[in-house]
């Protein structure tokens, strides 16, 4: 697929571009027009010989992705097709400066953020506590630390974990479904994944607190908090978004500097795995002790540790916080 034309059917979903362009409503096989008022459904959404198409029944007009953003612009198709590769630059296109205003962003500004980006409110945050069997506790926190955040992606509401520094954030829908890449997380454009979420939040005085639990994956990061309120032991979370990272940024090592790190990751191979290259990571970066602390064997992570865990079992996990262990060491 050398075309310009070809590259952005094939990576960008009439439902991302509907999204993107903020168009009403939400597009699916029987839908209303995002171009003119219906009272009934008139509009399509459908896959033709590979590719994804749409059709407006009453203007009898059509075509692919790009001749919607064409449509919903009011611009030729070549013009669209430059538009589009100008406004998102992983499809092979020239960066463009985003036409939002500077305060619809977090700075800096090497993520793509979606134009509803905003705090969770207290319906959502226990809702999201329904769908992870955790406390709405854990999303207020999360809420007033700057490390949860709402918006609509591919037209559906999603929680976006990321932080003050702005350099990651990842998606899950709010329904628990799939993205339409097969994917339940979605990385938003322009993410670095060298950073471990929760470094830096919006709450300076927790970012003083020098013990750190490192857990894996999104969900575990809010399990984390959760396991932080009320404990006796004082320590904050941070996360890292995928057992697949060897290596991380040299510019965290300002905030690893002297702590003492107690990691614990998914009960699989990946997971275990990691814990041995990211202990000589954070040694390299810093820290002044890293401990990895194993899940019981029947609990694949720590979101769902926390929905059933024995009466000691949460105060033993934190025990690493307590112990000097030498480097590395494994409890």
């Amino acid at each position: 697929m050398d075309s310009a034309i070809e590259r952005i059917k094939a990576s960008l979903s009439i439902a991302a571009a509907w999204s993107h362009l903020g168009l009403r409503g939400s597009c699916g096989k029987e839908c209303h027009s995002p171009f003119r008022d219906d009272k009934r459904a008139s509009f399509s959404v459908y896959r033709q010989d590979g590719w994804e198409r749409w059709w407006d029944h009453g203007l009898a007009r059509g075509g692919d992705v790009c001749d919607l953003w064409a449509r919903a612009k009011q611009i030729s198709v070549k013009e669209a097709i430059d538009d589009i590769l100008a406004s998102m630059p992983h499809l092979g296109g020239p960066a463009k400066a985003p036409d939002r205003p500077p305060e619809a962003f977090l700075k800096p500004q090497g993520i793509r953020w979606p134009p509803d980006l905003r705090t969770a409110s207290g319906d959502e945050c226990r809702a999201l506590a329904a769908l992870r069997s955790l406390s709405p506790e854990a999303f207020f926190l999360a809420g007033k630390l700057g490390t949860l955040k709402v918006a609509t992606i591919y037209s559906q509401k999603c929680w976006i974990i990321t932080d003050r520094n702005a350099r990651c954030a990842e998606a899950r829908q709010f329904d628990g479904q799939p993205f339409p890449s097969g994917n339940k997380s979605f990385c938003l454009p322009g993410s670095k994944k060298d950073w471990p979420l929760g470094l830096k939040t919006a709450n300076p005085q927790f970012d003083q607190i020098d013990n750190l639990l490192l857990v894996e994956g999104m969900p575990d990061y809010y399990a984390a908090l959760q396991l932080s309120i009320g404990s006796d032991i004082n320590f904050r979370p941070i996360a890292i978004l995928g057992a697949g990272l060897s290596s991380f940024s040299d510019a965290i090592q300002p905030y690893l500097a002297g702590k003492k790190i107690l990691m614990t990751c998914h009960n699989d191979p990946q997971g275990q795995a990691a814990l041995s290259k990211w202990v000589k990571e954070f040694y390299r970066l810093g820290a002044k002790s890293v401990v990895s602390q194993a899940l019981p064997f029947l609990h694949d992570d720590l979101n769902d540790f926390l929905q059933n865990p024995g009466p000691d079992q949460p105060l033993d996990l934190l025990k690493g916080f307590l112990s000097n262990a030498s480097r590395g060491a494994k409890r």
